[in-house]
């Protein structure tokens, strides 16, 4: 599912940028635009199924992905202005369990019937299976897995209960109360997780589309949500 929220501007402007951007940025997002003059369409999903409705032809401006492989997946398509790529923040990965549940202390005591992530194809889907197999968790949890299509699914079957723990990002755990975190994810067991954006070939809106990117490269709001530095 894809979530479409329009921002108005201060002044009247008819050129709406559009943005395809990571689920996982649906909190920081609308707060990093609020004090922007340009009116912006912001779909939220899956960053592989974004990528491909890109690659499909769907019309956006700017694409802010949850990892360089689908930014470098566009890119060598050329569906991206490389002149316009840039980090914009990192993230971190956790354990989650229901926020009245005893949370396991480490993978050893990780014994839950259901594990929440994301998809294979889905960033932190990604990185949450990279991180079972370099814990030498993938071959006894992996029956265990149930996949998303974004993280924020996956984040959501742990807060309803509808799975007994769940690997997302930390800032997604810290918005989420009906969560509570086990424990943390090593970086080291994991692809880091990175969040770049760039302006799309082809945008109708190319030179407001950068205007965007560089106000979110000085936005506080990505720190204050927790974000990592870029």
């Amino acid at each position: 599912m894809v979530l479409s929220l329009l921002f108005a501007c201060t002044t009247p402007n008819p050129h709406v940028v559009d943005i395809f951007a990571a689920a996982s940025l649906g909190d920081v997002l609308p707060q990093a635009l609020e004090d922007l003059d340009l009116p912006v369409r912001l779909n939220l999903g899956g960053t592989s199924r974004l990528a491909r409705q890109v690659e499909a032809g769907a019309h956006a401006d700017l694409f802010i992905s949850a990892d360089t492989r689908w930014m470098d997946w566009l890119g060598d398509q050329g569906l991206i202005d490389p002149d316009t790529r840039v980090d914009l923040a990192t993230n971190a990965l956790v354990l989650v369990v229901p926020a009245g549940a005893e949370p396991p202390a480490d993978w050893a005591s990780l014994n839950a019937p259901r594990i929440a992530v994301a998809g294979e194809d889905v960033p932190a889907g990604r990185y949450a299976r990279a991180a079972l197999e370099a814990s030498g968790q993938a071959a006894r949890l992996a029956a265990h897995l149930v996949s998303g299509d974004s993280v924020r699914v996956a984040l959501e079957w742990v807060a309803q209960g509808h799975a007994e723990a769940g690997l997302v990002y930390a800032t997604d755990a810290a918005a989420q109360p009906n969560v509570r975190i086990a424990f943390p994810v090593l970086p080291s067991l994991h692809p880091p997780v990175h969040y770049p954006g760039a302006v799309l070939q082809g945008a109708d809106q190319p030179a407001d589309a950068a205007r965007v990117l560089e106000h979110l490269r000085a936005s506080p709001a990505f720190a204050s949500h927790g974000f990592g530095p870029a």
